[in-house]
């Protein structure tokens, strides 16, 4: 079956067509150069080129990374977290997977995952490019994936009755109904997630593995060099060239996505809503993207029809029933005899290690653990006062949001060594000083679903303080609060998580050619990696594991309990 587009006349072509014509020209040869450049022969130290000159090129291959990551991470947060928010039983099982993937840092990932990269694509650049991609998706996803499954879990009742009396199948009550109530948080946490990528940009590009470097072409790879050098020069520029990425996402994807997004706030009438930017209005006056756009929904739709015809023949159920056993079956006993031999292998590293190293790994831990919750305690203090307030006015959410998109997007480990020479000019060691850094890290996670809580909070429940006479005491504890909740759990969460894995940057610093250290689980970690003491980099990363999801289960996941059971919108 061929669809037929019929594209605008030419004397219909606006200046939105243009924009948009132009975008698909450039995502073209963007896709074309960046395909190219994988296919030259990979040089583990690669020359980094420090002159300005090339820092647009290696912004090319950064952003280019970033974006693979990101589509990636939503096509595995919608999947993931629908299927763990629509079925009990999966949810048992894919939560507690969740907690475990999200609690491994970007070096968890990195040994096996470059070692099996390098092996099968020895004579290009495509192994090292996958490790970098996956390495990014992995300080993307999480946060993504539990925005997903709880705004599905928190979905009002009457949305569900809603899909329910319209007879819609399972594919377009989520399409038409779940996805468009956490479209809000969605957005700002995928925002999120591309500073959480670039947050981890320099490991992600450049890494030593068995006394070897490896390096790709790109910003990260720029800053890791100035650093280890000393550059003021180069680090200022590759600072300046990552703000000019920041700020050109701001204004083409970002706002666009967030005015867009919030024609989706659930409320019973029509309230303020943020106002639509400029890029957005343009957009939709294109034709061109309006012909796009339905081709696609055509598209949509008659996939979905197929999808919810099939999953309703009865007798096709029962004649794959006993094949789709069979795989399941055959899936699930490769899937056991993998994690038995890795166990294995696992625990044998592990027994090579003496009572004192694991006493070490404790104490550190230790030590981390109490960062964690100081850096999320100082952050909390004035990202709730502060997100409310911002989210809760669609104007200063306008004016607000860029400022703060540029100041989360921007990845600090490139600033780290600098914040590091002036705390220690001020006399503050990095024992503490790792905890200013580590809420660096962990504050855009709380500011972010804060700020996407108080956006999303319907016009008429904004009203119920003048309504009732309520104080602003009053209406803050018992209306404001309740509301933002659920967004606070999510924010505390994913910020508990990337406090982890944001210690193995803030607890080794590396500055031209030396390194600043302090006791703690992450700084453990990076030097096993650099050594390649795998005993030691295997049991630190299990002691992390253990960490994040203990305190998922006995803080975190009890938090979400209540949040679900008592402050869901719509109860």
């Amino acid at each position: 079956m061929y669809l037929k587009v019929t594209l605008p006349q030419l004397k219909k072509i606006t200046l939105p067509d243009f924009v948009v014509t132009g975008f698909l020209l450039a995502s073209i040869y963007l896709v074309l150069r960046v395909g190219l450049s994988w296919q030259e022969v990979a040089m583990p130290a690669m020359e980094i080129d420090l002159s300005f000159s090339s820092l647009p090129r290696y912004a090319l291959f950064s952003v280019s990374r970033a974006f693979i990551a990101i589509f990636l991470s939503l096509i595995f947060s919608i999947a993931y977290g629908t299927w763990a928010a629509s079925s009990a039983k999966a949810e048992r099982w894919l939560i507690p997977v969740l907690d475990i993937l999200q609690s491994i840092p970007v070096l968890g990932f990195l040994p096996g995952l470059a070692i099996a990269m390098i092996t099968l694509f020895p004579n290009s650049r495509f192994g090292l490019e996958v490790v970098s991609i996956v390495m990014i998706f992995t300080s993307q996803v999480w946060n993504m994936t539990f925005s997903i499954y709880y705004s599905i879990k928190q979905a009002p009742p009457v949305l569900k009755e809603v899909t329910q009396v319209c007879r819609l199948g399972r594919l377009r009550t989520f399409l038409l109904g779940e996805l468009p109530f956490g479209m809000i948080p969605l957005v700002w946490n995928a925002m999120m997630s591309m500073a959480g990528g670039w947050f981890f940009l320099m490991i992600c590009e450049s890494f030593a593995l068995r006394g070897k470097d490896f390096r790709l072409p790109g910003i990260g790879s720029y800053m890791s060099v100035a650093i280890s050098q000393g550059n003021i020069q180069a680090i200022i520029g590759g600072a300046l060239i990552m703000l000019v990425i920041i700020l050109l996402l701001e204004v083409f994807v970002w706002r666009p996505l967030l005015s867009w997004a919030s024609r989706f706030k659930w409320e019973e009438f029509t309230g303020k809503t943020m106002p639509e930017v400029f890029m957005y209005r343009l957009l939709k006056r294109s034709p061109l993207l309006d012909k796009i756009m339905d081709q696609a929904l055509k598209v949509l739709n008659r996939v979905i029809d197929v999808f919810e015809k099939n999953s309703d023949l009865e007798t096709s159920e029962k004649k794959q029933g006993g094949f789709l056993k069979i795989i399941t079956v055959l899936a699930a006993i490769a899937l056991l005899t993998g994690c038995l031999v890795g166990s294995w292998k696992l625990i044998a590293l592990l027994l090579m290690l003496n009572g004192e190293a694991w006493v070490l790994v404790f104490s550190h831990a230790f030590l981390t653990a109490l960062r964690v919750f100081v850096a999320i305690f100082l952050a909390s203090l004035w990202t709730i006062p502060v997100g409310a307030l911002i989210g809760f006015f669609p104007r200063l959410t306008r004016i607000a949001q860029p400022l703060v998109q540029v100041a989360a997007a921007f990845p600090t480990p490139m600033l780290f060594p600098l914040i590091v020479l002036a705390l220690h000019w001020l006399g503050i060691g990095l024992g503490l000083g790792s905890t200013l850094l580590l809420m660096t890290a962990v504050q855009w996670y709380l500011l972010f679903n804060i700020i996407a809580g108080a956006s999303s909070i319907p016009q008429n429940l904004k009203e119920v303080g003048q309504t009732y006479g309520l104080s602003k005491t009053a209406w803050i504890k018992k209306v404001i609060f309740p509301a933002l909740f659920p967004f606070l759990v999510t924010g505390w969460t994913t910020a508990a998580g990337g406090a982890w894995n944001a210690s193995i940057v803030a607890e080794y610093v590396h500055y031209k050619g030396g390194v600043f250290v302090t006791d703690g689980l992450g700084a453990l970690m990076s030097q096993a990696a650099e050594q390649s003491n795998s005993a030691m980099l295997a049991a630190s990363l299990v002691v992390m594991i253990l960490a994040v999801v203990g305190l998922n289960k006995v803080c975190w996941k009890k938090l979400a309990t209540v949040a679900e059971k008592k402050y869901s919108l719509g109860e």
